[in-house]
């Protein structure tokens, strides 16, 4: 006659339970070791990709951004100040006639962008870098205001050569020799954009001089950038 089956009690089932359970717990380290190794070579080819892309950057011109044009002009004035002095054996306030100086900016009254752009692929080793080439075309328009603005005193004020100046993120990046078409003059762009809030840029010195009338200014420039 066949073996009358065994029931299994509650206290074994209790026992099969718990050593499944430890079983899976005591696996679940094992299989993060592999997981926890491929992140890290993950995170080793991320690095890897980060700097080579830096490398080709560095040769190649960084993230751009163009800010501007700005028309900028620097000029002195005259003022009275008030300054401490020792008089006599005492501080006095005394009223003195001093030069200072500051720069007037001007944004275009009317601006124009137009341009394209193409894209390629870079290489440093196994790893690959998307680049752009832009082609711009900036134009528009200053207004230039009667005596630079100023309403009063104009003997008292001298002004300097006023420039237009172009914020470009990364001046490697340029690929032409830009030059500024000002009322059909070409001249030429100078390093730097002598503008603290444009940052690094290009600047052209102009000619241009202030009437007693308000007066439209054309210009326009081509601009090739990569990066």
């Amino acid at each position: 006659s066949a073996p009358t089956p065994v029931s299994p009690t509650p206290a074994s089932r209790r026992l099969a339970v718990f050593l499944k359970v430890s079983s899976i717990c005591l696996l679940i380290p094992f299989l993060l070791i592999p997981l926890a190794m491929t992140n890290g070579v993950l995170r080793e080819r991320q690095a890897l990709q980060q700097q080579a892309a830096r490398e080709i950057a560095g040769i190649w011109g960084q993230r751009q951004q163009i800010t501007g044009p700005v028309l900028a002009v620097t000029y002195s004035y005259k003022a009275q100040v008030i300054r401490t002095r020792i008089v006599e054996g005492k501080k006095t306030d005394v009223e003195e006639t001093d030069q200072l100086w500051s720069t007037a900016y001007f944004l275009p009254e009317t601006f124009d962008l137009k341009g394209g752009m193409t894209t390629e692929v870079r290489e440093r080793g196994i790893y690959k870098a998307r680049l752009f080439h832009a082609r711009s075309t900036l134009s528009g328009a200053f207004k230039l205001p009667a005596n630079w603005g100023i309403m009063e005193d104009l003997p008292d004020y001298k002004f300097d050569k006023p420039y237009i100046a172009i914020g470009i993120r990364d001046i490697r990046g340029i690929e032409n020799s830009p030059a500024l078409k000002l009322e059909g003059t070409k001249l030429p762009f100078e390093p730097g954009s002598q503008v603290g809030f444009l940052g690094d840029g290009i600047h052209a010195p102009l000619t241009l001089e202030a009437g007693a009338d308000d007066k439209l200014v054309d210009f326009s420039l081509d601009l090739d950038l990569q990066g």
